[in-house]
């Protein structure tokens, strides 16, 4: 999602728990030649930014891994700029109430996946759009 952003605003942080992750992503910001986006350890509970630093943070595929999503949401809030936006995408597996039909093998991979989640692997992506018109319509749009 960083690499996709860079193009339309001033800065991208690119934040998560895990080296490899942020390894990842500094070589794809890299290999696009994206020379505005920095990379940054963060757990997602306690983000390491000043207060009102983002005109949006951004959070894709990541906050089923975090243990407490409420302080997530609590440190997103503190870090977003007034007016600021918060974009959020996640999903989670359906469970046997949701899907009753769900197969033991769905089940089984559910469990795995909650055990993962009581393992520290936080991941959180924050970004900073510059105040341009084009990086205005790109909030407009709601990107």
């Amino acid at each position: 999602m960083a690499a996709a952003i860079a193009p339309y605003v001033a800065e991208v942080i690119a934040s998560d728990i895990t080296t490899e992750m942020l390894s990842e992503a500094a070589k794809l910001a890299a290999s696009r030649q994206l020379a505005n986006t920095t990379t940054a350890t963060a757990e997602a509970g306690a983000l390491p930014f000043e207060d009102q630093t983002f005109d949006l943070v951004c959070c894709r595929l990541a906050a089923h891994h975090f243990p407490s999503l409420e302080d997530y949401i609590s440190e997103t809030r503190r870090v977003l700029k007034p007016g600021g936006r918060f974009a959020f995408v996640d999903n989670v597996p359906p469970d046997r109430q949701c899907l009753p039909e769900a197969s033991e093998e769905d089940r089984r991979l559910q469990r795995l996946r909650k055990a993962a989640r009581s393992e520290p692997q936080l991941c959180a992506t924050a970004r900073v759009l510059d105040r341009s018109a084009r990086g205005r319509r790109l909030l407009d749009r709601g990107a």
